[in-house]
């Protein structure tokens, strides 16, 4: 994951939202646009995605650093 040579693996989550947003979509046009963070109990949540037909539902820590793979 690299941002213009820089590499962002090691940065958290909530910071490479951060960059994504404020470098790259800020300068797209549609249809591209970021998933937002969704709040909520697990089971809510999980109920939500299955009532919708979606095919699920992605986890990560906000500190968390990116791994390939």
């Amino acid at each position: 994951m690299m941002l213009a040579g820089r590499d962002l693996t090691t940065k958290a989550l909530d910071e490479r939202r951060h960059l994504l947003e404020a470098r790259v979509l800020s300068k797209l046009k549609e249809p591209i646009r970021q998933s937002p963070e969704l709040k909520g109990k697990m089971a809510e949540l999980v109920r939500s995605v299955k009532a919708q037909g979606f095919e699920g539902l992605i986890a990560k820590r906000r500190n968390s650093g990116y791994e390939p793979g």
